[in-house]
């Protein structure tokens, strides 16, 4: 029966290694064939993800290493990203974002409020949901 060791190495935006491989692979144990395969996969995956996982929600990088901003719109079942700007740092790219969440769910138009930071910052936050319109 063969055995590998895989050594683990910090990649820049490597995947999440779940369940007993990723404790195995913490601590240094010998992984089984597939085991090694899986690892690898979810290695490879998170790097092809092009470490969008490292981003808040609703920020992408862009070429030029800025950050761009864009939220979410559904219109008559047709899904689109409305842009709301290019940012120097992700902070202030996920501050928009936040802004537009909040904006959108204020006037009724999403059901649930999620935002990268806690709404209570934000002074357009009131804590509440005005009846709101329709997309």
């Amino acid at each position: 029966m063969l055995e590998f060791t895989v050594q683990s190495v910090p990649l820049p935006c490597a995947g999440a290694v779940l369940g007993d491989v990723g404790r195995k692979v913490a601590e240094g144990v010998p992984l089984s064939h597939e085991e090694a395969g899986r690892y690898k996969t979810t290695q490879v995956n998170g790097l092809n993800s092009g470490g969008k996982r490292d981003l808040p929600r609703g920020v992408v990088e862009t070429p030029s290493s800025r950050y761009k901003a864009g939220i979410g719109i559904r219109t008559g079942g047709v899904q689109r990203t409305e842009y709301l700007g290019s940012f120097d740092t992700p902070e202030e790219a996920a501050r928009a974002f936040d802004e537009a969440a909040i904006r959108r769910w204020q006037a009724g138009l999403v059901p649930e409020l999620v935002t990268n930071y806690p709404p209570e910052g934000y002074p357009g936050y009131t804590g509440g949901v005005e009846q709101g319109g329709q997309e």
